[in-house]
């Protein structure tokens, strides 16, 4: 519902007078890294390989001196990622109710949101047809892999909208999300306790009485 709302107000209704801005002008890129005043000894660490169209798979524990070189990306409520290598795989989300301890690969350019709602700029990058276009970008860079600069991501432009619709839109993501990140973290308890359980069931471990 809101990928609709989203290209209806600001794709198919927008309006040759809205100014056109960059992306830059109002997120800051990479805000904070792990440096060594970090002050837990163990991180919570999500790769790229584990957040797919918004939906985040799991995390992985480590102590901080057993971390991956990659753990080093600081992250918080709100924040939207974007992973740089291979954009078409679309390894992107919103952090939401981020824990503590919580570290992000480095193949991720986060964004954090200072002048405008991270849902919109969120529905910005991730729509179908920027994927496309980000994965152009990525194919034509100089490294092994197709790949993106923070600054490529920093650059793209954009009509901005008025603020009263920005912030009407801001209202209804705002309560559209609070309901998708219930529902992934009842699907990640049910997964959770699907796969506790089927090993013992099918053990024999734990005994299933029918009536």
């Amino acid at each position: 519902m809101t990928e609709t709302l989203f290209r209806q107000w600001f794709v198919e209704e927008a309006q040759d007078d809205w100014e056109e801005v960059k992306i830059a002008d109002f997120v800051e890129l990479n805000h904070a890294n792990i440096d060594k005043n970090y002050p837990y000894p163990t991180i919570e660490y999500l790769d790229t390989g584990s957040l797919i169209s918004g939906k985040i798979e799991s995390f992985q524990s480590f102590s901080l001196n057993d971390a991956p070189s990659r753990a080093k990306r600081l992250v918080q409520h709100n924040d939207v990622l974007i992973s740089t290598v291979r954009p078409d795989q679309k390894h992107y989300g919103i952090i939401k109710n981020s824990i503590e301890n919580l570290v992000v690969s480095t193949g991720f350019c986060v964004l954090t949101c200072t002048k405008i709602d991270p849902h919109f700029i969120y529905l910005l990058l991730t729509n179908n047809e920027m994927t496309d276009y980000l994965h152009t970008i990525a194919e034509g860079s100089t490294s092994t892999y197709p790949s993106l600069k923070p600054s490529d991501i920093g650059s793209i432009s954009f009509q901005l909208p008025p603020h009263n619709r920005l912030k009407e839109f801001s209202v209804f993501t705002q309560d559209s999300w609070k309901k998708i990140e219930r529902n992934h973290i009842q699907i990640r308890t049910l997964e959770t306790l699907r796969d506790t359980l089927l090993p013992k069931l099918m053990s024999g471990e734990v005994r299933v009485d029918y009536p």
